[in-house]
């Protein structure tokens, strides 16, 4: 747990975006070049470790890097020393975990049962870092059968894993919805069309459907956090938007 610590507060101090992390990478290649490993850098901000046993097949073993573009505020001896740049969302965590990780490979090679990959990836926060990979045919390349991946989750008691079979965290579908009425004074409404509540009316509906028309069995959420509507506080709304 020390090495983790280190590596994690190490990490904490330098936070970088996207698929832009030069200092990022100089630190875990700085510290895998060290192991039994062949490195390689499938995409921009990436590299991966790979500890070839000679075996048929691969596990693999993912980390992302990426931080958020947030500024740090909390007076923490190790906080981010990049103005608006924050490890807001744990990926520091993830990546000291990978590099300890890939030391425990390093130290019991000769009991392996399958070669292992470790992949440190990038644009998790932004553009799909784990898709361009996939889309090099690394994973193909070194027969890897099954990838596992780690994400810190702080609601759980200290020292939990949690894990069950199928999904169990969700990916996010963005939703842009966009209603035209026509704008009038609000002293003649019945003669408009009314955007903004037709835009109230549209999430009460989805928040019903959420509710009880989405089977158990495959969890989701539904929900929108922007609504945008109307120009004016006396003129009917013409036109709204709504982003979930």
């Amino acid at each position: 747990m020390d090495s983790v610590i280190t590596y994690r507060r190490t990490l904490h101090r330098i936070p970088e975006l996207d698929n832009e992390l030069p200092k990022t990478l100089a630190f875990v290649q700085s510290r895998l070049e060290k192991l039994r490993c062949r490195l390689s850098w499938p995409i921009k901000g990436s590299i991966c470790a790979f500890f070839d046993v000679g075996r048929a097949e691969t596990v693999a073993f993912r980390a992302d890097m990426d931080a958020l573009p947030e500024t740090e505020e909390t007076g923490l001896s190790f906080s981010s020393k990049h103005p608006g740049q924050m490890h807001a969302c744990g990926h520091d965590g993830h990546t000291a975990m990978a590099l300890a990780l890939a030391e425990y490979v390093d130290s019991h090679l000769d009991h392996l049962p399958r070669n292992v990959l470790i992949i440190f990836q990038p644009a998790e926060e932004t553009t799909g870092g784990a898709r361009l990979i996939c889309e090099t045919g690394l994973l193909e390349r070194l027969e890897v059968r099954r990838i596992f991946g780690l994400h810190l989750w702080p609601g759980l008691p200290e020292g939990t894993v949690w894990a069950k079979p199928g999904p169990q965290m969700a990916r996010a579908s963005q939703i842009t919805v966009n209603i035209t009425g026509e704008s009038v004074h609000i002293s003649r409404a019945d003669q408009g069309r009314d955007a903004l509540l037709a835009a109230v009316e549209l999430v009460r509906q989805v928040t019903e459907t959420e509710r009880s028309a989405l089977p158990p069995e495959d969890p989701r959420v539904l929900r929108f956090g922007t609504l945008h509507s109307g120009d004016a506080r006396n003129v009917v709304s013409g036109h709204s938007e709504l982003l979930g």
